[in-house]
């Protein structure tokens, strides 16, 4: 009959859209090897919400009329993705013209470490907080909330099964809360 503690809720670290920004401008450690491969992740997670096992996994063959298509790697469960012009961007190099179907989009590996070369290159885009893969994910959810999209279409875009998942991304910022209250109708008080 003992219920269970309840431990609060930790916030979920984010970055603004000007830390990202920051980040693309900034170089990264091994920036022509490993370390170029993981910024080119990182910010591409940004833009598409991808944890790092479906970074790692994802093809070219996953890659269809301007969106991701494939299941997630944690939850199995088919999404589709349309990707942003600027991840595009991000994956569409020079260098890399033709690809075969199976190839990895992300020359990356499961052991590649990428919290070690983020956290310096977070500390030299004066990012004064904990960065980790991860927080590329929480910061596309934060992102597309703040840009006005709903919670049931982030929900999908992410991947979670319960909307409650999703809710912890609004919870996440004051400017939601703040853009809400703004766009109640003004009473006429006859002042």
């Amino acid at each position: 009959g003992v219920k269970h503690i309840k431990v609060p809720d930790k916030p979920r670290t984010h970055l603004t859209f000007e830390e990202v920004q920051r980040l693309a401008n900034t170089t990264i450690m091994g920036e022509n090897g490993t370390g170029g491969e993981i910024k080119r992740a990182f910010l591409f997670s940004c833009l598409t919400g991808l944890r790092w096992s479906d970074l790692v996994a994802l093809t070219w063959g996953d890659i269809r009329d301007g969106q991701i298509i494939r299941p997630k790697v944690k939850t199995k469960k088919l999404v589709a993705i349309p990707l942003h012009p600027d991840a595009l961007a991000l994956i569409e190099t020079p260098e890399v013209q033709i690809h075969r179907l199976d190839e990895p989009v992300f020359k990356l590996s499961r052991n590649s470490a990428p919290n070690r070369y983020i956290h310096d290159w977070s500390t030299r885009a004066g990012i004064d907080r904990p960065v980790t893969f991860h927080t590329a994910r929480h910061t596309a959810g934060t992102l597309l909330l703040q840009g006005g999209a709903e919670i049931y279409t982030v929900q999908k875009i992410l991947g979670h099964t319960k909307a409650e998942m999703t809710m912890q991304y609004a919870a996440v910022t004051d400017d939601l809360k703040k853009k809400a209250i703004d766009a109640l109708p003004r009473l006429a008080l006859g002042k």
